[in-house]
């Protein structure tokens, strides 16, 4: 009886925690909504310099990632404790996965490791959300 008691107990957190993660997904993807200024940080040296300003996420689950002299195009999905974007620019690379360490309505943390031919970057990206 102590198992049975037991076992149900374990299953109703389990769904419990389901449900959770799912109402979290869905705050992710309504916050996430709008543009976002972009500042990152890259772990060593390796001659590797980005000039993207801001991510513009879009309802229809398009962004686009711009930068002083254009835009790169893609798609998204949020929720699950990452982004990942996925460009139509860039066909033949895998798509960008980056892990959320923070989230907030304002404010977003993640990695992202980029893979090289000779190395993996780990990338810190920090996004603000623009009012």
């Amino acid at each position: 009886m102590r198992l049975l008691l037991a076992v149900v107990a374990v299953a109703g957190l389990l769904l419990g925690s389901c449900d959770k993660l799912e109402k979290e997904d869905e705050v992710i993807n309504e916050v996430i909504q709008g543009t976002w200024t972009f500042t990152y940080e890259i772990k060593g040296d390796i001659g590797l310099a980005f000039s993207y300003e801001h991510v513009i996420f879009h309802e229809d689950g398009t962004c686009a990632i711009t930068y002083p002299d254009g835009e790169l195009t893609g798609t998204y999905q949020a929720g699950d404790g990452f982004i990942m974007i996925d460009s139509e620019e860039t066909p033949n690379t895998k798509p960008m996965m980056w892990r959320i360490l923070s989230f907030s309505p304002y404010q977003v943390s993640a990695e992202y490791v980029l893979e090289l031919e000779d190395q993996d970057v780990l990338i810190t990206i920090w996004l603000e959300k623009v009012k």
